[in-house]
């Protein structure tokens, strides 16, 4: 009697999992990133932030430059491969990714901090600023240094500006030379 009972509860119960399973399945399927992504942004971009302020700036080594890098990495790497729902957005976030795990591989085989090396980590930077500054503008990074952000952001409108002129300027002597 008692092995019945157990049975006959259990069938529902089991059910009951299974169903709760498929359930959370499909949504999970249905779930976008969008606003974890901004947030993990944020929680990265803030640490990085917090250990770049211990540092002086004439004793910064090479690891130095891999950790600040791997703070957001943390953060942001699991965003690679999900769901948005803002596709210009997704694209700027794999973006942004892929940049910062280009800038790690870069400086991995470097031995030491020189001219060649802080040429090449601008010219990353300049990216970063760039790409901060396109996420910012489709969701505001709710970062807790308002004033690293802003000053990042206008770095990022300078870039943006100077590669407009820029690239007039190409195209106009692209001109005269045919």
């Amino acid at each position: 009697m008692l092995k019945k009972l157990l049975r006959v509860s259990l069938i529902p119960l089991l059910l009951m999992l299974l169903l709760i399973t498929i359930f959370k399945s499909i949504h999970n399927s249905n779930k976008t990133y969008d606003r974890e992504f901004i947030t993990s942004l944020a929680t990265g971009l803030d640490e990085r932030w917090k250990v770049t302020a211990q540092k002086d700036g004439d004793e910064q080594e090479i690891e130095d430059y891999k950790s600040y890098i791997d703070y957001e990495l943390i953060e942001i790497e699991q965003y690679k491969n999900r769901k948005f729902k803002n596709p210009k957005l997704k694209r700027l976030a794999n973006t942004y990714i892929n940049i910062q795990r280009n800038e790690r591989e870069a400086i991995e085989n470097q031995d030491l901090v020189n001219s060649t090396f802080v040429r090449e980590w601008n010219k990353y930077q300049r990216k970063r600023y760039e790409l901060l500054l396109d996420i910012n503008s489709i969701v505001g990074i709710p970062v807790q240094d308002k004033n690293s952000l802003d000053s990042i952001l206008k770095s990022g409108k300078a870039v943006k500006e100077f590669n407009r002129v820029y690239g007039i300027l190409v195209d106009t002597f692209a001109k005269k030379t045919l």
